[in-house]
């Protein structure tokens, strides 16, 4: 892989006001201008290792330290023309200037977030500004899980669109995002949805770990509608975009195991599924309806509900002022809408029937070999019982793929090395290996040149 000539970088920042700074310098040149970069790190991440191998769905991560000499980019100074809009409303775009047979180009890395913004207190420095930028999937990890119904029997490819369409709903232009499946997940259909989880980031890295799938930001640069690309981690990858070699650009190398090692075998936990009769799930004994809408919020139902198939409500008086209007339930509660048209209160009672989903608790174990006895052990409740044995087969493969892990240290195109790219590594005189690897993490550092520190998996 040839080194790429960088000469210099250019940072846009861009305010929530529609203010924009950008900020440019050739690295070469020693007059410093108002405003400029000190140190520059960008992290492209698959995942966050962790032990199982799938990892972690994690955000890119972009940070800044710069030098402000006249001080407008000290979010405490009063005086600055971008007081009040240095924080996390920001947002910037990153690139790097390089040269190549006499042409001037920039490479990018991206649009990213602003998550934090710091001016130091240092009396001695009084002029660093330290600033944090995470990618989409940094954003949406935080948020909230928007409602939706237990299903069985789901598309994984609709199951997420319809979270990122209820997602979308609620959000501002510049956090609308879309699905970018790389293939079919060959784990193609979630057996039920039923996934208790307070937040989006633990909602979609349930259905990775348990679809074998990563999700990531491929350097996206769109004001609006960011992409986030979904990958199937067991797909092969095809041919190597490039090669990293010893005697060419490869100044370090080392292995790289992580949390996986001394694990020989799989333990899955899973469940089977099964609907219940219809019954009564829920039932609210005495209620009190005030003229106009009444919410009847978080009734409790001690399992999860499949279907609701009939609800029953019991007036005390004038039974045809009382009119249903909607419904909402998630796991195990439900929302009712009822609209009392009298003028009056009226007292009722609520009963509700329907079918809730009985668990029971199995296990597949998987082994490198006979004697393993260092289990990596997982659970995976919601694809199809059928899939349960493929699937920890697919997850012992991976772990022994992670187990040859590497990183290699250098000076790299940015234009061919990003996130999941195929690596011909011909590491025969520092590490004794030589193969194909698919990137898994990638951080580039801005001094006299770009360099860079890649983490790879063996394929």
């Amino acid at each position: 892989m040839n080194m790429v000539d960088i000469i210099g970088y250019k940072l846009k920042i861009i305010f929530k006001n529609n203010q924009e700074l950008t900020i440019e310098r050739d690295i070469n040149i020693s007059t410093a201008p108002t405003n400029y970069i000190v140190n520059m790190k960008v992290q492209e991440k698959l995942y966050t290792e962790n032990q199982n191998p799938i990892g972690v769905i994690t955000s890119s991560i972009v940070q800044l330290d710069l030098n402000s000499l006249d001080r407008s980019l000290v979010p405490e100074n009063l005086n600055s023309p971008y007081y009040g809009l240095m924080d996390s409303t920001a947002e910037i775009e990153v690139s790097v200037k390089n040269i190549e047979d006499g042409q001037v180009g920039y490479i990018d890395f991206g649009r990213y977030f602003v998550s934090t913004w710091t001016g130091t207190a240092s009396s001695a420095n009084k002029t660093r500004v330290s600033i944090e930028c995470i990618d989409i999937l940094g954003i949406l990890m935080k948020m909230g899980v928007p409602d939706f119904n237990i299903k069985r029997n789901i598309q994984v490819v609709d199951f997420l669109n319809t979270i990122k369409d209820s997602i979308n709903n609620t959000v501002g232009d510049k956090y609308k995002f879309s699905f970018n499946f790389l293939s079919t997940p060959n784990i193609s259909v979630l057996d039920n949805n039923d996934i208790e989880a307070s937040d989006v980031g633990t909602l979609f890295n349930t259905v990775c770990q348990s679809c074998l799938l990563n999700m990531f930001v491929d350097r996206d640069m769109g004001a609006n509608g960011r992409v986030i690309k979904v990958l199937d981690t067991t797909v092969a990858l095809g041919a190597s975009v490039g090669t990293m070699a010893d005697d060419q650009d490869i100044l370090s190398a080392s292995f790289d195991k992580g949390a996986l090692v001394g694990y020989t075998g799989v333990k899955v936990n899973y469940s089977i599924y099964s609907v219940n009769n219809i019954s009564n799930i829920a039932s609210v004994p005495t209620l009190a309806l005030i003229p106009g809408e009444n919410s009847i919020d978080n009734i409790s139902v001690n399992n999860t509900i499949f279907k609701i198939t009939s609800i029953l409500i019991d007036t005390d008086s004038d039974s045809e002022a009382v009119g249903f209007t909607g419904i909402k339930y998630n796991r195990r509660s439900v929302t009712l809408k009822l609209n009392n048209t009298s003028s009056n209160n009226i007292n009722c009672s609520i009963n509700i029937s329907g079918q809730t989903l009985n668990e029971n608790k199995l296990a597949v174990i998987k082994q490198s070999t006979v004697d393993s006895n260092e289990l990596l052990e997982v659970t995976n409740s919601i694809i199809p019982v059928n899939n349960v044995n493929n699937f920890a087969t697919k997850l012992l493969d991976l772990i022994n793929k992670r187990k040859d892990s590497v990183v290699v240290e250098g000076y790299f195109d940015p234009r061919i090395l990003k996130l999941n790219s195929i690596i011909q590594v011909n590491a025969e005189d520092s590490l004794y290996v030589s193969g194909k690897y698919r990137t898994s993490e990638i951080t580039w550092t801005l001094g006299a040149g770009l360099r860079c520190q890649v983490r790879l998996v063996k394929q």
